[in-house]
């Protein structure tokens, strides 16, 4: 992945340097566009002109056809790479795939298309999950094509211009595609909708894997290819290359020296260590810059795969980071199992062979069996995880030749018997690459006579069975003479080994496909193993917490075949007096001996047979719930509110069960026991006791209905003092007093004269209300002859509302507005009137009954009106 931030860092460097050059800055310009304007390569890997849809780099096969999604994986290897040019540290910015058929979009909606590239080690294409597939890439393409945006398919070599540079740094690149057509409606494309694409028959096997779906992007990648689509790789070299030979060496439980070739032209380098497969974009574990071509990591992890990744700084430049160069970090303690105390020596026994300084045998591949006999026989078991193995050389040999020999070795469990000729990417199907180390003049061949090292980069786990060694040696890139000595490597080896447990094939002219010459000689091998060792429980927890069980459990290893747990009181020793304690196969269980509001300790132990236990570890610390709220432990005393609307109410709150002392936290904020000056509502308190164990209570005040007062009333029509009153009185507290303008009476009050008279009700509490009642000497609309015409519309209104009156002669008129409590809202006063019409405003008043007084000539008659907004 392309380091931005640096990129960026170098770009403020370059202009610091370039405003104290001011007198250069022509020069400088003009030397560095034409650096990049002539730096720019296109080379072809692909030649065929055969077509298809289905051979990628994505795929719709028609325009009814249900492959709407693709996703491909094309592998381009080290030697085609070379073989075109593309050396380490080439910034690659553009790839072109050579379509054979002209498309363009026509259905409404939106294609997408995504580019991942990484550095690989792959020598062939792989099933696989698609997130593993693009593990450690980096997204390159990221588009959408449209009828606007639209597909660029003329027929020929159709662009994909990456959003940043893509650096090379040796060895295989993995182009993914993942294309999505699923938005575009049908016909989709124009022509038949096929996207075909020219590909190149003779290409290597098994170097497309891909999956196409019509429902979704599909999540395994299966479905191997031996045809890849043509492809050109556009790029410039750069002028700040990568360093070479990366290495580890003294790799320990923890830590391990780092070293890698000087570069041309480095000031410094930068180094980082990540978690294997995770890419130099990765997090790093360790990482520094140093001057020198040598660093140390620390801080790893036992048993642990890594990969190295460096970058050489060039001051106003820098290169992409060159790796991975994986190792393995060694486990707390080791054994090693020997196959094989021949004395016999030769240099055609493998592991591999380089015969004399003066040699054609460049290449050599060969394929070692050992049966699970020889492995049982030598103490090597099932579930062991072996981390590295050494053959025993029988010459001492150093590189002395300049250039780089390469080695691969590949490692599987397998059932075979016997070693078997085949073809080489048989051979290897299902091995784990785990050595892949250069050897030059920097990292020499440690080719003391004895035991020769292999380090893996990530543990090998045997499942039983045999175990499958292959060895595929290149060494024809360093110049003759190659190696110290006669340049022979020669082997140690066991005459009486089982016969046909070597196969191999030497060459001159390219690595061999098919592997065919069967030895019954085999060199004498050591496997270093992790000594078995019973694994700690991790991830100790306690769940469904209650006041006298909880669940507990913890994550174990394989090697486990039992667990032993105890509990104990919090703060006590592993070795105290369990409260509960056991052995179970799992890796749960369920305790029920514990009591509420007490805090314990969980210690759990591994029991691994005849390998011994692991040993207690912990504390996990847990707290079990608090008992239930005893019935009679909380009482409460309530005074309620004495008048609606008031803030008289009280709680007096008594707890008579539990662990003191007691705290109190009311939804008022309050921490007070008792409270009092409340309005009616409802109060919650949580008392929390001595074992700081909290318990719940509700208390309610009440407070009466607000009093309502309705009063009536009948007119003095005679004004002889004959009108009369009555108010109904509803809520407080019965029973009730009342009193008429200052005088005690009862709810009725008669002999009244017309007027306005106010009645006082005080309830049992103290509440007091009052109402004005009005009296009245109105008559009905029939007693006064000369009304022709007297109305109110609309009625029932929602505010506005229109009296119209008619007299059949002048007379003094008058117009009042009361509530129907009798208060007055508005009037009007005209005299000499015969026509009137008055618009009355209610639109302001509450929803309810009001009551229209009109006067004609000091007589009066009524009108109601209801008011509905």
């Amino acid at each position: 992945m392309f380091d931005w931030s640096m990129y960026r860092t170098k770009i403020n460097y370059r202009l610091m340097r370039l405003t104290r050059l001011l007198s250069f800055l022509a020069i400088g310009l003009s030397l560095i566009l034409g650096d990049i304007a002539n730096a720019q390569t296109t080379v072809t890997i692909g030649m065929g002109s055969s077509s298809s849809s289905t051979r990628g780099p994505f795929q719709r096969a028609d325009t009814n056809s249900s492959t709407v999604f693709s996703r491909f994986v094309q592998i381009y290897t080290a030697a085609e790479l070379a073989s075109a040019g593309i050396v380490s540290g080439s910034a690659i910015t553009q790839v072109n795939w050579e379509l054979a058929s002209s498309n363009t979009i026509i259905g409404s909606g939106d294609a997408t298309l995504k580019v991942y590239v990484k550095n690989s080690s792959a020598t062939m294409a792989a099933a696989d999950t698609w997130v593993n597939q693009i593990a450690g890439s980096s997204l390159l393409v990221d588009h959408v094509y449209n009828t606007t945006n639209n597909f660029p398919g003329a027929n020929g070599w159709m662009p994909f211009v990456f959003s940043a540079p893509f650096i090379y740094t040796g060895g295989a690149i993995e182009i993914a595609v993942d294309w999505d057509c699923s938005q575009v409606s049908t016909p989709a494309f124009n022509g038949n909708g096929a996207i075909k694409f020219r590909w190149e028959s003779t290409a290597p096997d098994t170097l497309v894997v891909k999956r196409t779906a019509s429902s979704s992007p599909s999540t395994n990648i299966t479905d191997l290819k031996d045809e890849r689509a043509n492809i050109q790789f556009v790029y410039s070299s750069s002028a700040c290359a990568p360093p070479t030979a990366l290495n580890a060496s003294n790799i320990t439980t923890t830590s391990a020296d780092l070293n890698w070739a000087a570069a041309m032209g480095a000031t410094a380098y930068n180094w980082k260590v990540v978690a294997a497969g995770a890419g130099s974009g990765g997090t790093a574990v360790d990482e520094g810059s140093t001057a020198s071509t040598m660093a140390m990591a620390s801080n790893l992890m036992e048993l642990t795969p890594y990969d190295l990744y460096v970058q050489t700084d060039c001051g106003m430049d820098s290169s992409g980071f060159a790796g991975p160069f994986g190792f393995l970090t060694l486990p707390d303690s080791q054994t090693t199992a020997q196959i094989g105390f021949g004395s016999s020596s030769s240099s055609t026994r493998g592991p591999f062979q380089r015969s004399d300084t003066n040699s054609s045998t460049i290449f050599s591949r060969f394929v070692h069996v050992y049966t699970a006999a020889e492995l049982a026989t030598a103490g090597i078991t099932n579930g062991l995880t072996i981390t590295h193995l050494n053959w025993e050389l029988a010459s001492s040999n150093v590189v002395i030749g300049d250039g780089n020999a390469t080695m691969k070795v590949y490692v599987k469990n397998s059932s075979a018997t016997a070693a078997m000729a085949g073809d080489w990417s048989t051979q290897i199907a299902g091995s784990d690459l785990l050595v892949d180390h250069e050897y030059n003049t920097t990292n020499n061949f440690p080719g003391a006579n004895g035991w020769m090292p292999f380090a893996f980069a990530a543990p090998f786990v045997y499942t039983g069975g045999s175990i499958e060694i292959a060895v595929d040696w290149d060494c024809s890139q360093v110049s003759t003479p190659a190696f110290s000595g006669d340049g022979s490597l020669k082997w140690r080896w066991e005459s009486t080994a089982p016969d046909f447990l070597v196969v191999k094939k030497t060459s001159s002219s390219g690595p061999s496909s098919n592997i065919s010459d069967l030895k019954d000689e085999r060199a004498n091998i050591q496997f270093v193993y992790a000594t078995p060792v019973c694994e700690e429980p991790t991830a100790l927890n306690a769940t469904n917490i209650g006041q006298s069980s909880a669940d507990l459990s913890w994550s174990g290893d394989s090697s486990a075949m039992s667990f032993n747990w105890r509990v104990v009181p919090a703060g006590d020793s592993v070795n105290a007096t369990a409260v509960d304690s056991g052995s179970t196969s799992m890796m749960m269980v369920s305790t029920t001996a514990l009591t509420a509001a007490t805090s314990y300790d969980l210690y759990v132990e591994a029991d691994c047979g005849t390998i011994g236990t692991s040993g207690y570890v912990g504390p996990f610390t847990f707290t079990t719930t608090c008992a239930d709220t005893p019935a009679t432990m909380i009482t409460a005393m309530v005074t309620s509110v004495s008048c609606n609307g008031e803030r008289n109410g009280a709680i007096d709150i008594t707890v008579t069960a539990g662990v003191p002392s007691f705290s109190f936290l009311w939804n008022t904020a309050d921490t007070t026991e008792d409270l009092s000056d409340l309005a009616a509502g409802l109060y919650t308190v949580t008392i929390t006791d001595g074992d700081g164990c909290p318990y719940f209570d509700s208390v309610m005040v009440d407070e009466p209905d607000a009093l309502v007062l309705s009063a009536t009333s009948v007119p003095d029509t005679a004004n002889a003092g004959l009108g009369s009153a009555s108010v109904m009185v509803t809520g407080g507290t019965p029973p009730y007093a009342y009193v008429w303008d200052g005088m005690a009476g009862s709810a009725d009050s008669s002999g009244l004269a017309a007027g306005t008279y106010m009645v006082t009700i005080t309830d049992a509490n103290d509440c007091i209300d009052s109402v004005d009642v009005m009296v009245d000497n109105a008559v009905s609309i029939s007693h006064l002859d000369y009304i022709t015409d007297l109305t109110i519309m609309p009625n029932p209104t929602n505010g506005m509302t229109l009296l119209d009156l008619s007299l059949s002669q002048n007379a003094e008129v008058g117009i009042s507005v009361y509530t129907i409590r009798g208060e007055l809202i508005a009037g009007l006063a005209q005299k000499n009137v015969s026509q009137l019409r008055h618009q009355i405003d209610l639109s302001s008043q509450a929803d309810g009954v009001y009551v229209v007084r009109v006067t004609i000539n000091n007589q009066a008659v009524m009108k109601k009106i209801l008011l509905h907004k």
